[in-house]
């Protein structure tokens, strides 16, 4: 894959800015499919927006799926399967001061690279990129003070039975 265009502008307070580039890349490269971050606030706003194109996604950076669309983002660049254009410094910058958790860091880029990663996810084609596939969950998955997921048989992971 290869970044084709990027937009990194101020929209002055208002979101059309965006909404209007978005629109404008969309036809310009005759994409099939785009995706917008539906989390929070904004998930309104942009249903309303996009709610009328069929191949506008919404992702939800929520909860575990963030973290999800971070690993996921994380192999397909160890992959080297995103060809992103050293030139671009607010995007390298971004990408290299960010940590977790993300609260109070400039991250806007990063978060776009997050949705680009759901919007993958949600096609199904994490598994052809990754060549990693997706299997259900039988349970749900355990995960330490750090946020990393830990196996049932974890020494450091606190069982049923453990007693205190």
């Amino acid at each position: 894959m290869t970044l084709r265009a990027f937009w990194w502008g101020t929209g002055g307070g208002k979101y059309e800015p965006l909404v209007e580039q978005f629109k404008h890349y969309m036809e310009h490269y005759h994409a099939l499919n785009g995706a917008y971050d539906a989390t929070a606030g904004q998930k309104v706003f942009s249903e309303a927006v996009f709610g009328d194109s069929n191949n506008v996604v919404p992702i939800d950076l929520s909860g575990v799926k963030k973290k999800s669309y971070m690993t996921l983002l994380k192999v397909i660049m160890y992959k080297k399967k995103l060809a992103i254009p050293e030139s671009i410094k607010g995007l390298n910058n971004q990408f290299l001061k960010y940590r977790l958790p993300d609260d109070k860091l400039a991250q806007d880029i990063v978060s776009g690279f997050f949705v680009f990663a759901g919007l993958l996810w949600n096609l199904g084609l994490h598994e052809e990129i990754t060549g990693v596939p997706h299997e259900p969950d039988s349970q749900p998955a355990a995960y330490d003070r750090h946020g990393r997921m830990v196996g049932l048989d974890d020494r450091h992971t606190r069982g049923a039975c453990r007693r205190h």
